[in-house]
């Protein structure tokens, strides 16, 4: 439940920074709207982390608190960027320029 309670944390700082680049229309080179900020564990940890759970099952209550905890770090460094962007980008404009009807 950890574990998956981690995944969750982790992919709302993942989405919520990525949502907050869009809005504040920072580009990064290119066009795409979703932007995945780098961290601690990525897509090739993932792997590592779940071949070991088939290579190590009788290790895999540990190996999951530890990927847990590494994906807690991701969290935290993608909450950090997020406040940064806040910090060093514009505010908001409040609408879009248009009444509401």
């Amino acid at each position: 439940m950890v574990l998956l309670a981690a995944y969750y944390v982790s992919g709302t700082a993942l989405l919520a920074l990525s949502s907050l680049s869009e809005r504040r229309a920072l580009s990064g080179g290119d066009e795409r709207s979703l932007r995945f900020a780098g961290g601690l564990v990525e897509g090739t940890e993932t792997v590592a982390v779940y071949v070991l759970f088939c290579l190590l099952p009788q290790q895999a209550a540990g190996i999951a608190w530890g990927f847990a905890a590494a994906l807690g770090v991701t969290a935290v460094q993608r909450v950090v960027v997020a406040l940064r962007l806040l910090r060093e980008s514009a505010p908001l404009p409040c609408g879009d320029g248009r009444r509401n009807r």
